[in-house]
C-alpha cells in the first residue's frame, strides 16, 4: 500500500491554506466580518471555515494510527534514553519495542502480524516523528563507563591552571597512525556477481605524534617507523619541522617520546613567556625522569587525561584526526592512481605524501583545535561541555523507560553499556588526571631531590641496560638475576615505574612500551 499520497494532474484541490490562514479568518469573523468575505479573502472554502468556526469535524483526516501521538512520544522518548547509554536501536528493534509495548498493554492490534509492526509502519513512525538513521560509533565498555566522578575530579585538578593560562600555551598531544589502505570505494559491476574484491595491498600503518595548541598552531609531526634502523631517504622531503625514528613495533616507547619532546615541543615553546599546559593519554610509558624534570625547568605543566576518557577530553581525537583521515585516504588514493605503484606504500615516498597531508590540514586545522578545545571544554574552560552529553543516573534512567522496557530489557542494557561494575586487576600505577605530573611519579623509587644529569634522549629503541645502568646489580635481571652480558634470547624491557630491567624470558618475549614489572604490579 502507498503511503505517501500525491496528487494526479487534474485531481481536485486540497487545503491550499495553513492554520495561520484559518486562525486570521475566525478571528476576522469574529470581529463582524461575513462568512462568505473571509472566505473569499483567506482562501478558505465557507464549509471548511464554518466547520472550523463551530469546531466540528477537527480531528485529523484519514485513518487513526495504531498509536496514539503521546504513546509514540514516549517510545520516541526511549530511544533517546536508551541511545543515551550507548546501546541505540536498529530497525528490528524499534519494532521489537513496540510489540513489547502493545503486549504489555494487552492490545491486540488487526494491522500487525502477532502485534509487530511492518517495515512500512517504521518508515511512516521515522517521518512522523522526524528521527533519522545514523552511523553509530563503536567504543569500548571501558569507555562507556566514564562517569560523572572521573570527569568532574579531573576538571577540578586542573582548572586552576587552564583559567591561569593563555590559550596560545595550552597544548594537547596525541599518539595516531596513518595506514596505506585508501579504504572501501563503491564501484559498478554487473549484477549477478557476487563477491567483489579489489586488489590492493597495504601494510602496517605508521605511527605519528601530533600536538596543538588551543589557539589552533598544529606543530610538526614525529613519525616513528616499523622498523629496525631508519634511512636517510625516508626521511626526506616530509613537513617543514619533522622528526622521523624507528622502533620494532612502530609504537612509540619512552625513547622516542622523549626525542618528540626535545627536539619538536620544547623548541616550539622555549620562547614563549608564561607557563605551559601539556595534556595527554594517561600511559607511563611516555612520561620519563627526565621529561618531567625538563617540563618542570622550563615551566610545563605536564598532565594526563583520564583513564578511557579520550573520546571526550582529547581535543585531537574529537576534532582534528577524523577529517585528517579523510584526506589522507584521498592523498593516498590519488597517489596511487598516478603512480600506477604495486605493492604497500614505499617508505621513501611517505614523507612526501604526509607534507602535502599537512598542506591540506593547515587549511583547516586552526578551525578545528579550537572546536575541539571547546569540546572537551579545556579551553574556554567549561566542563559542562563534556558533562552534559555523560548519560544520567541509572535511577533517574529507569524512571522514564520503565513504562515502556520491562526489566529484563532494562538489565540488556545496563549491560551493554557497561554499567554493571565489575572489578578488574589493574596492571600498576596511573597519574591522577590533571594533577602535574612529578618526578617522584615516575620513579617511586628515586630520591627527588637527587638531581638527575642532563642527558639528550636514546635515539635507539633498542632497550640496553649496559647503557641507562651504574650499579652492578642492575646490569642483571629483576627477577631471576641473569646476566645481560651473558644472556641469549628475547628483548629486555625495563618497568616504566621501578626503572629495574627484566629479561625476555621473564617477561614473556612479549614487547611491552608501557610495561611494568610483577613487583610494582
Amino acid at each position: 500500500m502507498v503511503r505517501s499520497y500525491k496528487r494526479g494532474n487534474g485531481k481536485r484541490k486540497y487545503a491550499q491554506y495553513d492554520e495561520d490562514d484559518v486562525k486570521a479568518a475566525i478571528d476576522a469573523v469574529k470581529d463582524g466580518m461575513s462568512q462568505a468575505e473571509a472566505s473569499r479573502r483567506f482562501s478558505i472554502p465557507r464549509g471548511t471555515l464554518q466547520n472550523k468556526i463551530k469546531e466540528t469535524h477537527s480531528k485529523k483526516v484519514g485513518r487513526p494510527t495504531v498509536l496514539s501521538q503521546d504513546e509514540e512520544s514516549v517510545i520516541v522518548m526511549t530511544l533517546a534514553e536508551v541511545a543515551k547509554w550507548g546501546y541505540p536501536m536498529t530497525h528490528e528493534e524499534i519494532k521489537m519495542t513496540i510489540k513489547m509495548y502493545l503486549d504489555k498493554q494487552g492490545r491486540k492490534e488487526g494491522r500487525f502480524k502477532n502485534n509487530l509492526p511492518g517495515d512500512e509502519f517504521i518508515r511512516s513512525f521515522v517521518l512522523r516523528n522526524q528521527l533519522s538513521y545514523r552511523s553509530p560509533g563503536n567504543i569500548k565498555r571501558a569507555r562507556a563507563k566514564v562517569g560523572v566522578e572521573e570527569l568532574n575530579n579531573f576538571f577540578k585538578n586542573v582548572r586552576e591552571v587552564l583559567v591561569d593560562t593563555e590559550p596560545a600555551n595550552i597544548f594537547n598531544f596525541d599518539e595516531t597512525n596513518i595506514t596505506d589502505d585508501p579504504g572501501l570505494k563503491r564501484v559498478l559491476v554487473p549484477r549477478g556477481i557476487g563477491r567483489v574484491e579489489r586488489v590492493q595491498e597495504h601494510s602496517k600503518s605508521i605511527s605519528i605524534m601530533a600536538c596543538g595548541s588551543a589557539t589552533g598552531l598544529l606543530l610538526p609531526p614525529f613519525v616513528v617507523y616499523k622498523a629496525q634502523n631508519i634511512y636517510e631517504n625516508w626521511t626526506k622531503n616530509g613537513p617543514s619541522g619533522s622528526k622521523y625514528a624507528a622502533t620494532k613495533n612502530g609504537w612509540f616507547d619512552r625513547n622516542t617520546f622523549e626525542r618528540w619532546f626535545f627536539e619538536i615541543f620544547l623548541p616550539t615553546v622555549s620562547s614563549t613567556p608564561g607557563k605551559k599546559v601539556l595534556i595527554g593519554d594517561n600511559l607511563a610509558s611516555h612520561f620519563s625522569v627526565e621529561v618531567v624534570q625538563a617540563a618542570i625547568c622550563s615551566d610545563v605543566y605536564f598532565t594526563a587525561l583520564p583513564p578511557n576518557t579520550t573520546h571526550l577530553t582529547q581535543p585531537l581525537d574529537i576534532a582534528v584526526f577524523r577529517p585528517m583521515k579523510v584526506m589522507w585516504k584521498r592523498i593516498l588514493d590519488e597517489w596511487r592512481n598516478e603512480s600506477r605503484r604495486q605493492g604497500t606504500l614505499p617508505k621513501e615516498v611517505f614523507p612526501s605524501l604526509l607534507a602535502k597531508l599537512w598542506e591540506d590540514v593547515s587549511h583547516v586545522v586552526e578551525k578545528n583545535l579550537q572546536s575541539g578545545f571547546r569540546k572537551a571544554g579545556l579551553c574556554p574552560f567549561n566542563p559542562e561541555e563534556v558533562l552534559k552529553i555523560i548519560p544520567d543516573a541509572v535511577t533517574s534512567t529507569e524512571e522514564n523507560v520503565g513504562r515502556i522496557l520491562d526489566q529484563s530489557l532494562i538489565t540488556l542494557l545496563q549491560q551493554n553499556r557497561g554499567r554493571n561494575d565489575q572489578q578488574k586487576p589493574r596492571r600498576g600505577r596511573k597519574f591522577q588526571p590533571g594533577v602535574a605530573i612529578t618526578v617522584a611519579d615516575c620513579s617511586p623509587n628515586l630520591d627527588p631531590s637527587k638531581k638527575i644529569p642532563d642527558q639528550q634522549p636514546s635515539t635507539s629503541g633498542v632497550c640496553n641496560p649496559s647503557e641507562v645502568v651504574s650499579d652492578d646489580d642492575d646490569n642483571k635481571c629483576a627477577n631471576c638475576s641473569e646476566e645481560f652480558d651473558t644472556y641469549t634470547g628475547p628483548e629486555w624491557l625495563q618497568c616504566v615505574y621501578c626503572l629495574k630491567w627484566v629479561c625476555g624470558h621473564c617477561n614473556g618475549g612479549f614487547y611491552d612500551p608501557s610495561f611494568c614489572c610483577s613487583v610494582c604490579n
